[in-house]
């Protein structure tokens, strides 16, 4: 029939949900042998969409959990061949996702991370987003009127904005820092932006050369919190839309900090006042081993006992 891979968007973060939930799902997509996965965090955002009033929140995992189900998920893909790409896709090695995040590249927009070079991205349908390099465009969101303006001939688009030339200096800087982990924000207010970041370079996550903004392997886990201070439009909060996206969780590769007590992870802890982003990671660090140390073995988990997880 003409398909030539399968990818699979999963989610962690769903009520009720378990690690052996985790396992089997992942499981049974592994059979597939698909070339990229994507796992996102359940985003509970009932005040923007009302019918996530109807799920029990008290049922949602705690920051914790979502970390530990993230580590188990990375460990998991990683240690059955696939590398992590960016802070929530995996690739096979040979698939063109991960030779673009080899070769330097990769892309990210809107949808994700993506090896397409393309600078126009033509969304069709209720609600898609249209984005071109001066503009994004957003088709009308309800169905019905949708369909009434295609039939009519007319363009669906309902809304939409104009990026001016800092808009779009600053995109490209912020995708540079997802993609690659650095960013030349020379057109930008460096001192202003430096002064932002000073807590991230404190902790040796960042450094300067000249007006190139450099991160580390240990910012892994800090890298959205890192970009999002190059977007004006967006206030330093996680407690909204994408604070409920577990977006940025540390994957396979990365390496823990030895203080970052101060710093604000790159994702939700869903209100959870007694965990810390330090906490969380600490619990996805811990999580990780356990599950790489027993995956790549084969263990049983009744062979070792869990690591402590002291403070969350």
């Amino acid at each position: 029939v003409g398909v030539e891979s399968i990818n699979f968007d999963l989610m962690y973060g769903l009520p009720g949900q378990t690690e052996a939930d985790i396992e089997a799902t992942l499981a049974g997509c592994l059979q597939m042998t698909p070339e990229r996965l994507a796992v996102f965090g359940y985003a509970h955002v009932p005040q923007m969409l009302p019918r996530q009033r109807r799920i029990d929140a008290t049922a949602l995992p705690d920051g914790a959990t979502r970390f530990s189900h993230a580590a188990f998920a990375s460990a998991l893909l990683t240690v059955s061949g696939y590398e992590a790409v960016g802070f929530d896709h995996f690739a096979r090695p040979h698939d063109a996702l991960a030779v673009a995040a080899k070769s330097g590249t990769l892309r990210r927009n809107f949808q994700g991370f993506t090896e397409d070079p393309a600078d126009v991205l033509l969304g069709i349908g209720a609600s898609a987003i249209s984005a071109f390099p001066d503009r994004l465009l957003q088709n009308e969101k309800n169905t019905g009127r949708w369909g009434m303006n295609i039939a009519a001939g007319r363009f669906a688009v309902s809304r939409g904005l104009r990026r001016t030339d800092d808009d779009r200096r600053r995109a490209m800087a912020i995708e540079s820092l997802l993609c690659r982990g650095d960013a030349d924000l020379s057109g930008l207010d460096v001192d202003h932006l430096s002064r932002r970041l000073k807590a991230f370079e404190a902790h040796g996550l960042l450094w300067w050369e000249g007006t190139t903004l450099c991160t580390s392997d240990d910012a892994a886990p800090y890298i959205r919190s890192i970009a999002a201070t190059l977007d004006p439009y967006r206030q330093q909060s996680f407690l909204a839309f994408s604070s409920a996206i577990l977006g940025s969780a540390p994957h396979a590769g990365s390496r823990r900090p030895d203080r970052h007590d101060d710093l604000p992870a790159s994702g939700a802890h869903d209100g959870d006042p007694h965990v810390s982003g330090r906490n969380a990671f600490d619990a996805f660090v811990r999580r990780w081993r356990w599950h790489s140390y027993q995956i790549s073995r084969g263990l049983p988990r009744r062979v070792l006992p869990r690591p402590r997880r002291t403070g969350c």
